[in-house]
């Protein structure tokens, strides 16, 4: 039987799509399959096992033992466990900066933009601006060759794009070698619709991704609102924002089921969210957290489906350009009919062909 070890980062998106994958390649073959997760909580933990997969949480890096704690876990697991093949959902700096893979296949699931496809700047390159001449020497200690371009990390026997076409940028014929176009993988957590949102039209729903804390004002909430037309605001997470009753809150939501009822969906520019928003023909605003939160909602914005509104700008945005909610709406359903495909499956079919 073949042996699979699922390397995860602690973020839910991560997480999350990487459970469709793994379900669908043990559909496919028989196969033992182990998480490694990222420590991120208690909860995420809670979801890999209940999805019936052993799962072995993963220290940080940190600079103070330089790596070294992750680095022999993980090198300990990866001894212990003996992978047939290594499948990577995970931001690889710091956490695989020093990790010695054995030469079995690897697979990198990974949104477009961050490899060597995207040309915006990702949190991947600022961190290596930073630290890499130090990260280098540590690499050297551990007889690791060193690094120019952070976005190798990324490189792969596979590497795995959960992305519509027009946010790859480049057609699927075109790819490098290695790259395959899966399309996204879309989840959602076990949770049902409540009735109150059952017969709900024309929402606006928040939803910040799973630490929840980038958080737009109440007033720039309300004037999307406006703008979009929306009768009512929603929003998804366990970090309340302390909107009050103008914003109905809520911990868990069958996110697909709930896009299906809006008008616009707030993101702070994650795939998940914003992906699941898009295959339902619905437009995002994206609120960045970080660099590769803008990296996406650039490609949205030039596709027509999305809009990228920053915190400190939003006013001066949202009155200079105000929301064209028609329009929005025309270039998330052209967006959407490139997203009809089940991306985990297609990620678990390639994977499949490596372990043949």
């Amino acid at each position: 039987m073949k042996s699979v070890l699922f390397i995860t980062g602690a973020a839910l998106g991560h997480i999350g799509r990487s459970l469709l994958v793994a379900r669908a390649l043990e559909s496919r073959m028989a196969a033992t399959i182990h998480f490694a997760c990222l420590a991120g909580g208690q909860h995420y933990e809670n979801l890999v096992s209940e999805a019936g997969f052993a799962v072995t949480l993963l220290p940080g890096f940190t600079l103070r033992d330089q790596g070294a704690t992750i680095t022999e876990a993980l090198e300990t697991l990866i001894a212990e466990f003996d992978p047939s093949l290594i499948y990577c959902d995970i931001n690889p700096l710091p956490q695989l900066l020093l990790v010695r893979f054995p030469v079995v296949p690897r697979v990198f699931l990974v949104n477009a933009y961050e490899t060597r496809l995207g040309t915006d700047t990702t949190v991947q390159d600022l961190m290596w601006r930073e630290y890499g001449e130090q990260w280098n020497r540590l690499r050297e200690q551990r007889g690791l060759p060193p690094v120019d371009d952070p976005r190798s990390f990324f490189d792969a026997d596979l590497v795995l794009l959960p992305d519509p076409e027009a946010v790859v940028g480049v057609p699927a014929e075109r790819l490098p070698p290695g790259y395959r176009l899966t399309g996204p993988c879309i989840w959602d957590p076990p949770a049902s619709l409540p009735p109150e949102i059952e017969e709900a039209r024309d929402l606006l729903l928040l939803s910040m991704g799973s630490t929840g804390i980038n958080n737009l004002p109440l007033e720039a909430v309300r004037d999307i609102g406006r703008q979009a037309g929306a009768s009512r605001i929603i929003r998804i997470g366990s970090f309340d924002p302390g909107y009050g009753s103008e914003v109905r809150q809520y911990d868990w939501l069958p996110g697909s089921r709930v896009v299906e009822r809006c008008r616009l969906v707030l993101t702070q520019g994650g795939a998940g969210s914003t992906y699941q928003a898009l295959r339902a023909g619905v437009p995002v605003v994206c609120t960045p957290a970080h660099h590769n939160h803008v990296a996406l909602a650039r490609r949205l914005q030039q596709a027509g489906a999305g809009m990228l509104l920053f915190h400190e700008t939003w006013q001066e945005q949202l009155q200079d350009t105000p929301i064209d909610i028609l329009a929005l709406e025309r270039g998330a359903r052209l967006l959407s009919s490139q997203m009809q495909v089940d991306g985990a499956a297609n990620a678990a079919d390639a994977m499949a062909g490596l372990l043949a």
